[in-house]
């Protein structure tokens, strides 16, 4: 990546963390699922397994790994959505860049970076955030494992993929 390709992406990443802090720091209020988030994250912080099956234990566990360091769920919460958003740029513009090119990417990585619902979803305990960049994440490494034919790439992409399985797997046992 040459000088002036990496400022542009680091433009963009800007403009990302500066539209979701707006949001983040204006927000009064979360979103109405995230108290099945807050016990699990108080669970999982406390020690005491974890016994819902309402959420899915990634996003929580990242949840109370970073209430440890601010001290609040709260603001725990809407930060690692907050940082999740803007990390989901860094795979979708590889992503696109292998594929398209270095303008394509840069124009996708603007496009999902000023994305109303994602800057929303991004300032919220919610766990799209965490779905949207890990599916991003196991698109690209797929991509590169395809491109590159090279498998040293397997195993990220298979914990990219089952990140989120745990909930799929939970919703499909209690339907039954």
């Amino acid at each position: 990546m040459t000088p002036p390709e990496k400022r542009r992406l680091l433009y963009v990443i800007a403009l990302a963390l500066v539209l979701r802090l707006f949001v983040f720091l204006t927000t009064p209020l979360v979103g109405a699922d995230c108290h099945s988030f807050f016990d699990a994250a108080r669970l999982l912080a406390s020690g005491e397994p974890y016994r819902t099956q309402t959420v899915h234990p990634l996003y929580p566990a990242l949840y109370a790994i970073a209430s440890l360091v601010t001290g609040e769920y709260e603001t725990a919460g809407k930060g690692v959505s907050l940082i999740l958003g803007v990390l989901t740029l860094l795979p979708l513009y590889f992503l696109s860049r292998s594929l398209f090119g270095h303008t394509a990417a840069v124009f996708s990585a603007f496009f999902l970076a000023v994305n109303p619902t994602h800057v929303r979803l991004s300032a919220d305990i919610i766990s799209d955030t965490a779905y949207v960049f890990f599916i991003v994440m196991s698109i690209w490494i797929a991509c590169e494992v395809i491109l590159r034919q090279s498998y040293s790439f397997c195993v990220l992409l298979t914990l990219c993929v089952i990140s989120p399985a745990p909930r799929a797997l939970a919703s499909w046992w209690l339907s039954c």
